[in-house]
């Protein structure tokens, strides 16, 4: 049998492994659409994405409409009027409007819709293009969703009323005796638990408007929020409050748009000519052995994006090749924006019994065969960031 490792490449050499079995990989090396110059090497040409609209053409969860989700419901100074986010009130509101028309979206074709921030952040299907609502970038959440780059930096910020004990804290030690509320599953909760520590738990409440609610009845003796929500609060909101001060090292904090994790939630895969059929979807913790043993009887693996697997997948992949005797087809590109091996890629070519350059070729703008990917960033060609940016290049 065997182990084919698809790839998008420059060249087609197969890589014949001793053994009974093989696995083929096709490899194919191309990207979005422009030249340069992969590190270290002459000029040639490289594939990089085209304008923003071309790029969110035909990728929306509803066709030619975005869909942008914000919190049921939506703050100042976030947004200002929760009814109708539309407007463009208010920082996160601006920024969705903004994003939107970059996107080639006008207001007419923008839909809002509400989520709640737990199950935001929380791994699953999404009714959203993206959403906005104060998530802070971090990588326990980069687990189950994916973020654009930050679009502000907050730090922490503690207040309540001006006559609260919390009132006259000085040091993160005279906060730790009283009743400090939170919203759920915000950063301000694991400021709290791990900077705080107080000496009991935190009152987590559904929203910031059920932390105001119980601040005013003193029913906590001081809220910890990010530092703008703290300030309109206190200036526009509840008369006789203020802000005690922020939280020390939070300053860094970014919130950043939540997107569906690698955009690829769903299962099935259909091709630009309409055929669909139905498909797994591959997360980092999965044993492919286990899945083919699972799925028993077949007779090969179709696997796409392999650059992205494990080492240890791919390590499984070769395995279900020698036991179980089935072919596995695996499709990927072979190197990064910066002209480095993927992992998965990497594995893929060490194993793989023969490697196949895709026949349909990529093209870069000056007509010639695409042979590098390319990250533009501001109209330059960058080498510098993370390997996985979605919706970014």
């Amino acid at each position: 049998m065997k182990r084919v490792l698809t790839a998008l490449v420059a060249s087609g050499l197969i890589l014949a492994a001793c053994g009974s079995s093989t696995t083929k990989t096709d490899t194919t090396e191309a990207a979005p659409a422009t030249e340069a110059a992969a590190p270290g090497t002459d000029a040639a040409p490289v594939a990089v994405g085209g304008d923003l609209k071309t790029c969110a053409a035909g990728k929306t969860i509803t066709d030619g409409t975005l869909t942008i989700a914000t919190g049921e419901p939506a703050f100042p100074p976030y947004v200002m009027n929760d009814k109708t986010p539309e407007d463009g009130q208010g920082l996160e509101a601006a920024v969705a409007m903004a994003v939107a028309r970059d996107l080639g979206f006008d207001a007419a074709k923008v839909k809002w819709v509400r989520t709640p921030f737990d199950a935001a952040i929380s791994p699953g299907p999404k009714d959203f293009d993206f959403n906005l609502q104060q998530f802070t970038i971090n990588d326990e959440r980069k687990a189950a969703v994916d973020f654009s780059r930050g679009y502000y930096t907050a730090a922490q910020a503690v207040f309540g009323l001006a006559d609260s004990p919390a009132a006259s804290a000085k040091t993160v030690a005279d906060l730790q005796k009283l009743k400090i509320g939170v919203a759920v599953g915000t950063t301000s909760l694991t400021y709290i638990e791990e900077t705080i520590k107080p000496s009991t738990a935190p009152q987590v409440f559904n929203d910031n408007n059920a932390a105001k609610v119980a601040l005013e009845s003193k029913q906590v003796d001081a809220i910890v929020a990010d530092l703008p929500t703290a300030l309109f609060i206190t200036a526009v909101e509840i008369p006789g409050t203020k802000v005690y001060g922020q939280i020390e090292g939070s300053g860094t904090d970014q919130f950043g748009l939540l997107l569906t994790k690698l955009d690829r939630e769903g299962a099935q895969v259909t091709s630009r000519l309409g055929v669909a059929a139905e498909a797994i979807e591959v997360v980092p913790d999965m044993d492919l052995y286990q899945l083919a043993v699972g799925h028993w009887p077949i007779h090969y693996l179709v696997c796409d994006e392999v650059q992205f697997y494990t080492r240890d997948q791919c390590d499984q992949l070769a395995r279900a090749v020698d036991d179980l005797g089935i072919d596995v087809f695996a499709f990927g590109l072979i190197t990064d924006f910066r002209g480095e091996l993927f992992e998965g890629t990497k594995r893929m070519l060490e194993v793989a019994d023969e490697r196949v350059a895709m026949q349909v070729e990529a093209r870069c703008w000056c007509g010639a065969r695409a042979t590098h990917n390319a990250r533009v960033v501001n109209g330059e060609i960058t080498y510098v960031g993370e390997t996985v940016v979605v919706g970014d290049t």
